[in-house]
């Protein structure tokens, strides 16, 4: 028969059992049965349960669940000032593993492995410590393994999915399974809970997938029968490979973001000379062309100097040829030609943009992008309607010189 002593803290259930062989027998029932009975409620969930057993030696204590004895009780206070831990882990970590996982009917409404955690254990053989450890590895597996089939009477079988294989683990409660070290275990197991839980990295989903692929391969050539007590025994070279794989995982990923970020501040650099040397090919070609035009200006006034009877439309034609040809070649064709290659690089940059920013943070594109190309296209725009004018204006004079100066020079 259980009691509720309703003490006073307002953190803590008290349950006092007077026979410790009916505490036992409860420990054989499902998480589900102790969930109702000592988180039953939305309250209770963030409550820590004290249970005293009057004719037992045992000192189990957790975060949430302690178990002690009649001659432990001067130790009941330690237990009470403990701090509980933050509920919203609680919340998130049931949230986390109701959005990710697969369970066939939700055997629990809120508890979860930090319920169950043991952290002391002055005896881990007793049968009491053996149960309750059972029960807190089978809430492990329900919360790593991306599916756990069972029936109305509670969970089954939990299935870790492999890269390349699938392997399933049948939840146990079979003491025997529990040895005296297994506290350490036990500890290995949580910690790598937490980690796959790890909500403010903000990628739990991604850790507990990569949580499974770790335990699937930890145990794929083990024996159905033999996974669950390889889990136990196995748990600390499991978790270091979880963190080795994890890190190496991770470094890839940022060797490739920092490769990624190379190279688009190269092509950002690419881009902002490739615009430079359009418009260095734009005054130097301006350049030679008024170079040209103070050539023919010069050629056709020592003509007509040096000429005892200049003929003015031969001084014309030259001049209107120069005209033509700046209208031809430097204002048509080069200009023409410039505005398509400033196109043609304006859109491959966009492009390459958008797929930046599909492999980068769009955020981290346009910081590293910055001001650097709409710089440089305004200034290629500056230089291209300058040059178009001044073209325009060469074109027009020459015309002008040809067919009312001419007759002058």
């Amino acid at each position: 028969m259980v009691e509720n002593l309703r003490l006073t803290h307002p953190d803590c259930n008290y349950y006092l059992y007077f026979c410790s062989t009916a505490f036992e027998k409860l420990l054989e029932s499902g998480l589900s049965r102790l969930e109702k009975l000592f988180w039953g409620s939305e309250e209770d969930c963030f409550k820590k349960t004290i249970v005293i057993v009057l004719n037992h030696d045992i000192y189990l204590e957790g975060t949430y669940f302690s178990v002690i004895s009649g001659n432990h009780i001067d130790q009941l206070n330690q237990l009470i000032s403990k701090p509980l831990e933050n509920p919203d882990n609680l919340r998130n970590m049931y949230d986390i593993c109701q959005n990710n996982l697969n369970w066939q009917t939700p055997w629990l409404n809120h508890l979860t492995p930090l319920h169950l955690e043991i952290t002391e254990c002055d005896n881990p053989i007793d049968l009491m410590a053996q149960r309750l450890f059972l029960h807190q590895i089978n809430s492990i597996l329900l919360y790593t393994a991306g599916k756990t089939t069972g029936n109305n009477r509670g969970p089954l079988a939990s299935t870790y999915a492999g890269a390349n294989h699938n392997i399933e683990i049948e939840l146990a409660a079979d003491t025997s399974l529990i040895r005296d070290d297994v506290l350490s275990d036990i500890k290995n197991l949580m910690k790598t809970l937490r980690w796959a839980y790890d909500d403010e990295s903000n990628c739990s989903a991604d850790r507990l997938t990569f949580t499974q692929i770790v335990i699937a391969q930890a145990l794929n050539s083990a024996t159905p029968s033999d996974r669950y007590k390889l889990l136990i025994h196995n748990s600390e070279v499991i978790y270091q490979s979880l963190i080795w794989h994890w890190r190496a995982f991770i470094g890839k990923k940022v060797d490739g973001y920092v490769s990624q970020v190379q190279v688009l501040e190269k092509d950002v650099s690419d881009t902002v000379q490739a615009f430079s040397n359009q418009i260095t090919n734009i005054v130097k070609n301006l350049t030679e062309t008024m170079l040209a035009a103070v050539a023919v200006l010069i050629g056709s006034s020592i003509a007509a100097l040096v000429s005892e009877d200049p003929n003015p439309n031969i001084i014309a034609i030259v001049i209107a040829s120069y005209a033509i040809y700046v209208l031809l070649f430097p204002l048509i064709y080069n200009m023409l030609y410039q505005h398509e290659q400033y196109k043609t690089l304006s859109d491959n940059f966009d492009h390459r943009k958008k797929r930046f920013g599909e492999q980068l943070y769009p955020e981290k594109v346009n910081e590293i992008i910055g001001d650097q190309i709409d710089n440089s296209k305004n200034r290629f725009k500056k230089w291209y309607y300058a040059t178009l004018l001044i073209y325009t204006g060469v074109f027009l004079l020459s015309l002008a010189a040809a067919f009312k100066a001419a007759g002058y020079i």
